[in-house]
């Protein structure tokens, strides 16, 4: 369970990453393409967390979300 949310938590800040950092909540559902359960309960993690901010159904990844897609992603660290 806890690999699954992982999977998908990186997904959305990989999808969101590559997106400019801004995209709204049914775009950002249907690129994931994972179960609406399994979406929201991530979504949710990553707004609680300060990685991610829900503006007038608007999601933007903040720079505690850039930060922490940086350090899932080694390879691009030196970017932050």
């Amino acid at each position: 369970m806890l690999d699954d949310r992982r999977r998908v938590t990186n997904k959305i800040l990989n999808i969101l990453f590559k997106s400019s950092g801004k995209l709204d909540s049914f775009t950002l559902f249907g690129r994931c393409k994972v179960s609406f359960s399994e979406f929201s309960a991530s979504l949710r993690s990553l707004i609680d967390s300060g990685a991610l901010l829900e503006d007038d159904h608007f999601i933007h990844l903040t720079k505690a979300g850039r930060i922490e897609f940086f350090t899932e992603n080694e390879g691009v660290k030196n970017f932050v």
